[in-house]
């Protein structure tokens, strides 16, 4: 079953992150999921693929069937202490606690990865309804984007895409007074303003770790630094709450920096698009499609975007 993922990620590493660590830590030592609770969470995956077809998304075999023997995809991310290349490894927290001692690490378990026919989970089946529903979508779009040449635009264009659309679903089926509906559409916006923290806060560090290589700033005055920077970001970040998400408040190395930032970097570009766009969920669908399917370079890409964004959102 594992062998495709595998060798999938010898390449790019599409993954969504686990908002509530601690919830799936247990997921081994819960009851499992009921047959009606299964079968309810199948039934939403239909409702939600239906609202995939309205909007002309290509279909997929995502979440078409229930894993019982899975509860997580467990891996260790793994960057040096001045940089945000990052290495990723299947493993268990015992061993990627043991990494921390040479690498900045973090022991990851995600509910779902993208384009290997991803089943449901038993972290999936249990996860709160905005969060299985926002995860759902964000999964689903990277199958409609398959030709963006990097990962920071890929996870950027899901994450607000992922968000927007579950917003629109749940104001159809639940309606916007619904908690669901409240809950994702606070979070787009709470995920704007994380977005931000974190742009700044990586561009402070990535100088420091460059005078570092240079030999301008010392090893131990560099570490330093570093944890002041954290400190003051997380400080920040207080006044970010994310429901369905992992927010800045929980970056607390480079590991774990390095695969936030790909979430954040351009969500803030992508969210000023739809802004442009007057709202129009279709339309900033069709233009992140569609120069997906150009095979853009990444500067590419952000040049095309701010342009239609300066021309109202017109081509």
């Amino acid at each position: 079953m594992f062998g495709g993922h595998r060798r999938f990620l010898q390449g790019f590493l599409f993954l969504f992150m686990l908002m509530l660590v601690s919830a799936v830590n247990a997921a081994d030592e819960r009851v499992l999921p009921s047959k009606e609770e299964i079968a309810s969470r199948m039934e939403l995956v239909r409702e939600i693929k239906e609202f995939e077809a309205r909007l002309g998304w290509k279909p997929t075999k995502n979440f078409e069937r229930y894993e019982g023997s899975l509860p997580t995809y467990d891996y260790c991310v793994r960057s040096g202490k001045f940089g945000f290349t990052l290495s990723w490894k299947e493993s268990t927290k015992e061993e990627c606690a043991a990494a921390e001692r040479e690498y900045d690490a973090e022991f990851y378990q995600f509910e779902a990865l993208a384009r290997i026919e991803t089943p449901l989970s038993r972290s999936m089946v249990s996860a709160d309804l905005a969060r299985f529903i926002m995860v759902v979508f964000h999964e689903e779009y990277h199958e409609q984007v398959t030709g963006i040449s990097s990962r920071s635009l890929d996870e950027s264009a899901a994450m607000l895409m992922g968000l927007l659309v579950a917003r629109e679903f749940a104001r159809e089926k639940y309606g916007e007074n619904s908690e669901v509906y409240r809950v994702l559409a606070s979070d787009m916006k709470a995920t704007f303003l994380d977005a931000q923290i974190e742009k700044r806060y990586h561009d402070k560090l990535t100088r420091l770790y460059e005078e570092v290589a240079q030999g301008r700033v010392g090893h131990g005055e560099g570490l330093k630094k570093k944890s002041e920077l954290y400190r003051a970001m997380l400080d920040e970040c207080k006044s970010v709450s994310l429901a369905t998400a992992i927010s800045c408040t929980s970056i607390t190395n480079n590991a774990i920096f390095g695969n936030s930032f790909d979430y954040a970097k351009h969500y803030p570009l992508f969210y000023d698009l739809h802004e442009h766009c007057g709202g129009d969920v279709g339309r900033t669908d069709s233009i992140i499609v569609g120069l997906a399917s150009e095979g853009l370079t990444e500067e590419d890409f952000v040049h095309r975007v701010n342009d239609m964004i300066k021309k109202g959102c017109k081509s």
